[in-house]
């Protein structure tokens, strides 16, 4: 089997817009791995390579962004996170923030963990310090953070778990 970045037009739409199919070499034997992320973007696989038993490669998650995945080579179904753990259900709410006001991401634990969470300016600098969110347990959790005397700008939030797993998102800060 070969597994490719493919578009067919109908799971994958638009220029420059892929999903992972796989292929025995036959027109009857080609199709679609799976729509991961279901939407008119498409998860645009890449970076593919095979160790052991599994295709590693990378794809983008509509929330989360540029993130590793795996299938078991043989597989037509079933992707995996390459490192499960901290999973993005909602993106940062509102955005843009105004002053004062709290912002909002939902999240998903797979287990109990501490969270931390930082925020950095444009040019990558920590404009607050390392923030302890706190232990939450396993499932869903709706996070909120304050951000104080921080100037109006465009911002790089960064929310981390004890296992390193991180999510990051850009914040507009009003």
């Amino acid at each position: 089997l070969v597994y490719f970045a493919g578009a067919d037009g109908v799971n994958a739409q638009g220029e420059f817009v892929y999903e992972l199919f796989v292929s025995d070499g036959t027109a009857a034997g080609t199709q679609l791995v799976s729509g991961q992320f279901p939407g008119p973007d498409g998860s645009n696989p890449g970076n593919f390579f095979e160790f052991g038993s599994r295709l590693y490669f990378a794809a983008t998650d509509p929330v989360v962004g540029r993130e590793p995945f795996y299938l078991g080579l043989g597989d037509v179904a079933d992707i995996h996170r390459l490192k499960e753990g901290l999973t993005v259900v909602k993106a940062p709410f509102p955005n843009p923030l105004a002053a004062g006001l709290p912002l909002q991401l939902e999240v998903s634990l797979d287990a109990s963990t501490g969270l931390t969470a930082q925020l950095f300016d444009a040019l990558g600098r920590p404009a607050q310090a390392l923030k302890d969110l706190g232990t939450f347990p396993a499932g869903r959790q709706v996070l909120q953070l304050q951000f104080e005397a921080i100037p109006s700008g465009l911002y790089h939030l960064v929310v981390r778990e004890e296992q390193g797993r991180q999510a990051h998102f850009r914040i507009v800060l009003e």
